[in-house]
Formats: C-alpha cells, structure tokens, sequence
C-alpha cells in the first residue's frame, strides 16, 4: 500500500482527477509524508564532481545529506 501511495498514487492524481472515500484519506494522506530526493552535482577538480543528495518532504523537513564522489 505505502508502494502505491509513494510511486503510482502521485502520477494518477497528476493524469486523473482521483478522490479517496474519507476514512481512507485520513489514514492515509493526512498522516504520511512523502520523502524525495534533491540532487545537485557539483565540479570537483579536473575529471570528478560531487553528487550530493538531500531527502526532503513536502514541508521542508531536511534529512542529513549524503556526498558520494565520483
């Protein structure tokens, strides 16, 4: 079910007008946030960049961001 909500629910709600009976919306909706990932990538010296990510919500609630360098 959080699989739908998270990766299928948002794409339908953006191509079809879609409602939830209330109790579903309530349980559901109202009480998960989705958590996303911001990537920015960045120069680093000659041949490598840096790849940073940062997860975020809706409300801007900011997770610790990870650098993965390449």
């Amino acid at each position: 079910m959080l699989n739908f909500l998270a990766r299928e629910f948002p794409r339908l709600q953006r191509e079809w007008s879609v409602t939830l009976d209330e109790p579903l919306e309530n349980r559901t909706l109202r009480n998960i946030e989705r958590v996303e990932p911001q990537f920015q990538i960045t120069p680093y010296g000659v041949q490598w960049f840096d790849l940073g990510v940062v997860f975020a919500t809706a409300v801007a609630k900011r997770f610790p961001p990870r650098k993965f360098k390449g």
